[in-house]
């Protein structure tokens, strides 16, 4: 499948970096105490699956599923960029504004 082949979904994020956007079904009253490190832990994982050209294991779905091994992409800045948020600003009427409101600086 594309998961198993590094260069076809590395080549698959870059040509379709206009249509995803990045996201979790996460919602801040499920982090508690006793999982917060756990949930670190999935988004350290799949940021250095995006970022990097590391082999990074573990399961790659919140829901759990097969431990693998997965080499990271190492996508380029402008489609993290993309996939974080820029995309999502696209989407969602005042996103933009409120982003500003809070301090980052938006182009």
């Amino acid at each position: 499948g594309i998961f198993k082949d590094h260069d076809r979904l590395r080549k698959f994020f870059i040509r379709y970096q206009d249509r995803i956007l990045f996201g979790s079904d996460l919602m801040a009253d499920h982090i508690t105490d006793e999982n917060i490190a756990w949930q670190a832990a999935k988004y350290d994982r799949v940021f250095r699956i995006f970022e990097t050209d590391e082999y990074v294991s573990g399961s790659l779905f919140i829901c759990g599923g097969d431990t693998n091994v997965f080499h990271g992409l190492s996508l380029p800045r402008a489609v993290l960029e993309k996939l974080y948020y820029r995309n999502a600003l696209k989407l969602y009427p005042g996103l933009k504004d409120r982003m500003r409101k809070l301090g980052y600086r938006i182009d």
